[in-house]
């Protein structure tokens, strides 16, 4: 996001913590998106667990 020096590797592809909330705010408010037509209606709920656990 900043273009800084990583800090801490296990961050990659972001420099700090902070740009990797920011990057996550960008996603969550739709500044970024995926070219291509809208999905059809989808359903995002998770499925309820199976009753049939063995």
């Amino acid at each position: 996001m900043c273009r800084r020096a990583v800090d801490d590797p296990k961050l990659l592809p972001f420099c700090s913590p902070r740009c990797q909330q920011q990057d996550l705010v960008n996603w969550l408010d739709g500044a970024y998106s995926l070219e291509g037509p809208p999905p059809d209606d989808v359903d995002v709920r998770p499925s309820p667990p199976d009753d049939d656990e063995s």
